[in-house]
């Protein structure tokens, strides 16, 4: 395998999480650098950001030498003054470009997740629900992020991994897809409830038992974690930093 043959870094390792993450990009940095393996760039890529993800060794470069790969003098400038493909942030970015969008819109105020108003026939309803924007409660939960993801993460690049011009110049697709992503939330909401309580009601009722007093994970919401969380900040480096506020 890649990481085995290439990076020198077993199965073992990585099961006993005895390897960092910033090893591993040093490493495969150092792969790079020394002609054992290369990177598959896009055509058209002009940054280390367009950098393909993909990797395919050089084998056999010593007994058939037109298989080695050369990089052109474009290639070579860019590599240098972006860092090269497979420096930290590049690679840091490549994962994160989705995420750090997300990161984004939190940060901005820009996804308003409360609760919509309603009519005033709706009495008393509406007199709970109709407050100003900044007293009202904030609901958001793994559905409502796997239908950010759907209608506008995953449909924004291109195979390229770049912004599609489809995705900025077609509003009227975007709201398709909300309405699509309504729907279902709307047919699969009854289903979803059930779920969720069951989920629940069987990871925590050992600790309710146990204590008496028990009201639920004491975690931060997802809304609270997505605030706090940086850009270009990977999964596991967040949830290191994170773990001393749970203690």
């Amino acid at each position: 395998s890649f990481m085995q043959d290439v990076l020198g870094i077993s199965d073992r390792d990585l099961q006993l999480c005895t390897v960092e993450w910033s090893d591993i990009v040093e490493k495969m940095s150092e792969a790079q650098s020394s002609g054992r393996c290369r990177i598959a760039i896009f055509p058209g890529a002009t940054t280390g950001a367009s950098v393909g993800s993909s990797f395919r060794r050089q084998t056999n470069s010593t007994n058939n030498p037109s298989n080695t790969h050369v990089p052109s003098q474009n290639n070579q400038g860019q590599d240098s003054a972006e860092g090269g493909p497979t420096s930290y942030l590049v690679v840091t970015q490549r994962i994160m470009r989705r995420e750090n969008f997300l990161i984004a819109f939190f940060n901005r105020g820009m996804l308003d997740l409360t609760f919509p108003s309603l009519p005033s026939w709706l009495w008393p309803f509406s007199i709970l629900v109709n407050k100003p924007r900044h007293e009202k409660m904030v609901f958001y939960s793994k559905s409502i992020e796997w239908s950010i993801y759907f209608c506008v993460l995953n449909y924004m690049f291109n195979h390229s991994r770049k912004i599609r011009p489809a995705f900025y110049g077609d509003p009227s697709s975007l709201r398709r897809r909300f309405v699509l992503c309504g729907v279902a939330h709307a047919v699969f909401m009854p289903f979803l409830l059930f779920f969720v309580t069951l989920h629940f009601f069987m990871l925590n009722v050992y600790d309710w038992q146990s204590t008496k007093e028990y009201l639920g994970p004491r975690e931060w919401s997802a809304v609270a974690k997505w605030t706090f969380r940086e850009f270009n900040e990977l999964p596991h480096l967040f949830e290191r930093r994170m773990e001393p506020s749970y203690k």
